[in-house]
């Protein structure tokens, strides 16, 4: 095909080459996936809701779980041991409409990972996968007038099937006030648990030695212990 014989020519440069090299195995790897996918189908098959209502995998959110879904289903086919997935939703830098917008966003969230959910217990995999929901910067409690601004502390979700579910762990503030001591100004709370916190159990769970954690988590040292979530306090055992 035309992509391999552009990289059968050879470069002067070893520069080239090994670029050529590189961009030559993602090809063939997509190439790869896309072969073993096909082979295999969700448990579930594709998403749908009842015919009355809307198709569950209409959201951009969805469809990206969904193939999220099909490589899991095809691990076996992969060799997959311990994966991990991203998948981002856009759209909450909402700095006017915030509401409506807000409303929408956490629908088609809330729909994805419902699906999501469904399908990897139909798979028996749901026990082995947990789902981290976060956000790159939190937003401010106080409105610019249409809607709010970028904030810090945030909220973040993790859930699964081996996840201690229907808890809070950090501190949740009793003043959101302007007086409030973790309130620096126009509504931009201070966090109260550090990120690193979060993925120091999400990490232990994983199987990461603690004698190793230090290295996935370099700035974990830096907070207090008691700041720090433990694999016992968010997952079952």
């Amino acid at each position: 095909n035309p992509m391999s014989n552009m990289h059968a020519q050879k470069a002067q440069s070893i520069y080239a080459e090994t670029f050529s090299d590189r961009v030559a195995l993602s090809i063939a790897r997509v190439q790869d996936l896309g072969s073993k996918l096909r082979q295999k189908q969700l448990v579930n098959g594709p998403w749908h809701l009842p015919a009355d209502a809307p198709a569950c995998c209409t959201s951009d959110i969805c469809m990206q779980l969904q193939q999220v879904a099909r490589i899991i289903n095809s691990r076996n086919a992969l060799d997959g041991k311990r994966d991990a997935f991203f998948v981002q939703q856009d759209g909450y830098d909402t700095h006017n409409n915030n509401l409506p917008r807000l409303k929408s966003l956490l629908d088609d969230l809330d729909q994805g990972l419902k699906c999501f959910s469904d399908e990897l217990k139909a798979q028996g995999m749901w026990k082995n996968t947990t789902v981290l929901v976060a956000s790159d910067f939190g937003r401010s409690l106080t409105s610019n007038g249409l809607g709010t601004d970028h904030g810090w502390g945030g909220n973040y979700m993790v859930l699964g099937g081996a996840v201690k579910g229907s808890q809070i762990l950090g501190e949740h503030p009793n003043d959101l006030t302007d007086e409030s001591p973790i309130n620096i100004g126009r509504g931009r709370v201070l966090p109260t648990v550090p990120w690193d916190s979060v993925w120091n159990a999400v990490a232990q769970w994983m199987g990461v030695d603690d004698t190793r954690i230090k290295d996935v988590l370099p700035n974990l040292s830096k907070f207090p212990q008691q700041k720090v979530i433990k694999k016992a306090d968010l997952f079952v055992s």
